[in-house]
């Protein structure tokens, strides 16, 4: 739909997840599954030289994207599509494969994510998860990723990852409903992606330069 229909990558997720979570909640007729097996548990209660398997996981995850966005090509030619779509084209990177294995990741890594909360919850029915999304929006965009695409870094979306995390335990301990932290996530997502725009205005300024100012001789009219 992205690359031949060409819809908006934003709404293109959105609707597709309505529509799977419609199938959800006709294939399941709404029901909650509890007390998955133990070898699915593992995910979450298990750990190896001390540390859960879950966070292995993670550890492995940023370490090879560190890798990819780093010392590889495919990482390059990524940040160049987010950065400038067409000059990518132009510079004869294959637009159309970079966002069907870039989507392709992205699937996966959601579909792992998803098995670990399921696991740690040890719960799951049709309305597990939706809106995790726009939680992962605000994080990575607090940890300097652009909303436009084509900025970013592995250790600071981390950061970014952490500090809502925090901020999220915070408002837990400080005994803050759901609906009060929906409002302070919603918040920081839009004074993350203002300051965002702020900066790249402001770089946008200072590359353009001062304005041309035309002098006129003395008496002029």
């Amino acid at each position: 739909m992205v690359t031949s229909i060409r819809i908006f990558p934003l709404i293109a997720t959105l609707a597709t997840a309505a529509v799977f979570q419609g199938i959800s909640y006709l294939a399941t007729q709404a029901q909650t599954y509890r007390d998955y097996p133990e070898d699915f548990l593992v995910l979450t209660r298990v750990k190896v030289l001390g540390v859960a398997v879950d966070v292995l996981l993670a550890l492995v995850v940023v370490v090879l994207a560190t890798i990819v966005f780093n010392e590889m090509v495919y990482g390059s030619q990524l940040k160049a599509l987010g950065g400038n779509e067409e000059g990518s084209r132009l510079a004869g990177i294959n637009i159309r494969r970079m966002k069907i294995s870039s989507y392709i990741l992205c699937g996966f890594l959601t579909a792992a994510g998803t098995m670990v909360m399921i696991s740690k919850s040890n719960t799951t029915n049709s309305s597990f998860g939706p809106g995790t999304e726009f939680i992962c929006l605000t994080a990575a965009i607090v940890g300097g990723v652009s909303f436009m695409g084509g900025e970013g870094s592995i250790p600071s979306l981390v950061a970014g990852v952490f500090a809502l995390a925090i901020v999220g335990n915070g408002m837990q301990l400080a005994g803050w409903g759901t609906n009060a932290q929906f409002i302070v996530r919603g918040l920081i997502l839009l004074g993350a992606v203002a300051f965002d725009e702020y900066q790249k205005s402001a770089s946008r300024s200072r590359l353009r330069g001062p304005k041309d100012v035309t002098t006129r001789p003395a008496g002029a009219a």
